[in-house]
């Protein structure tokens, strides 16, 4: 998150990491789908992942 939020390409965070750029594309969806989910019992968001 840090590479994406300091204006790196797909591309270079998944040379720096060793990942491929859709892999990179891939784990950036299921952030964004994290920070979206809520509890079903209690209605709350679950705890969202440092930006």
């Amino acid at each position: 998150m840090a590479l994406l939020d300091g204006g790196a390409t797909a591309d270079e965070i998944g040379e720096e990491l060793g990942r491929t750029r859709q892999a990179v594309y891939a784990r950036l969806q299921r952030f964004q789908k994290q920070r979206e989910r809520t509890s079903r019992t209690s209605g709350e968001f679950f705890a969202q992942l440092p930006e």
